[in-house]
């Protein structure tokens, strides 16, 4: 009995450690990158997959306007043209709009909105107009029936004119703008001691909305749970997007000469483990923001060698 025992775990053992490996292998690319997004007149970037992975926004160069085309890359449309509006957008649940914070320059003063453009017929509902008082980028909250942004006053909600939508989600994402883990331009100081004198950015939250990945300056990568409990540090990367999974997440290794980025490679890291994987490395492509397919199965990059946007195919 003990050795039958004795050989049930080992099987046991070998079934969970042959799991791991073919959960690790499969980041691998299917064929090379393709691109799908270019222009001889435009440098085209920060592309990302709508939440119904049917179409691709992107913006221009220094992230002016915001563009739509479908998962190919085709029929592209602008839907805005406002400054800075490219930056750090956020797509609704729906797929059928898309949350930002513009910029106004009025007599040589720059300006914030709050602002929500529609797709299909490029409407846009200004939510706050302008201001100087806002600290962050703007987040849905409540089942994107509201927007909530940081401004200098503390956290602001307002209606969005969208019913409730992803009931599911049981996060109050306003906990992370309460403790200024917030995307934004400027980064904020966060009061933790760990963290002292440094700032926290490129902030992205799990399909699932349980974990949170972050940067920290000079520090590296940090995932924590949504609430910011269990914190740890997980190594160094730009830019991540998740995998379907909620496990692993798609970075860029970003080197540079102090003043351009010489080279973007895309890695694979995973969250609990911290194991890597170099899923792109070539000069070809200075790949940046990278951007995961709702699917798991395509990433989005941006070439800085050309200023064009790419597809990587996984297998």
């Amino acid at each position: 009995m003990k050795a039958n025992f004795t050989k049930k775990k080992f099987l046991l053992a070998l079934a969970i450690s042959l799991g791991a490996t073919q959960g690790y292998s499969q980041f691998k690319i299917a064929k090379e990158p393709t691109k799908i997004i270019s222009s001889d007149e435009m440098v085209y970037m920060n592309a990302n997959w709508s939440p119904d992975g049917e179409n691709i926004a992107f913006t221009s160069e220094k992230n002016k306007g915001l563009w739509v085309s479908d998962a190919q890359g085709k029929n592209a449309k602008i839907i805005t043209s406002d400054i800075n509006a490219g930056f750090s957008y956020e797509w609704s649940s729906d797929s059928k709009t898309i949350l930002s914070r513009p910029v106004i320059m009025e007599n040589n003063k720059r300006y914030s909105q709050i602002a929500i453009y529609s797709v299909r017929d490029s409407k846009k509902t200004v939510l706050i107009d302008k201001t100087r008082n806002i600290k962050s980028l703007p987040i849905w909250i409540d089942g994107d029936s509201r927007v909530a942004v940081l401004t200098v006053d503390g956290v602001k909600k307002i209606n969005s004119g969208k019913t409730i939508l992803n009931k599911k989600s049981t996060v109050d994402k306003t906990e992370l703008l309460g403790r200024n883990i917030v995307k934004t331009d400027k980064s904020i100081s966060i009061n933790n001691s760990r963290f002292e004198g440094r700032y926290i950015f490129n902030v992205v939250q799990s399909p699932n909305g349980t974990k949170v990945v972050f940067q920290v300056s000079g520090l590296g990568l940090y995932v924590s749970n949504a609430d910011g409990s269990d914190m740890k540090n997980i190594g160094y990367g730009e830019q991540a997007s998740w995998m379907s999974d909620n496990e692993n997440i798609v970075i860029t290794n970003i080197q540079d000469d102090g003043e351009v980025v010489t080279s973007g490679e895309i890695e694979v890291l995973n969250v609990t483990t911290g194991k890597i994987i170099t899923l792109l490395s070539d000069k070809k492509y200075t790949a940046l923001n990278p951007s995961v397919s709702p699917d798991g199965k395509k990433i989005l990059f941006d070439n800085v060698n050309d200023g064009a946007v790419y597809v990587l195919e996984l297998e």
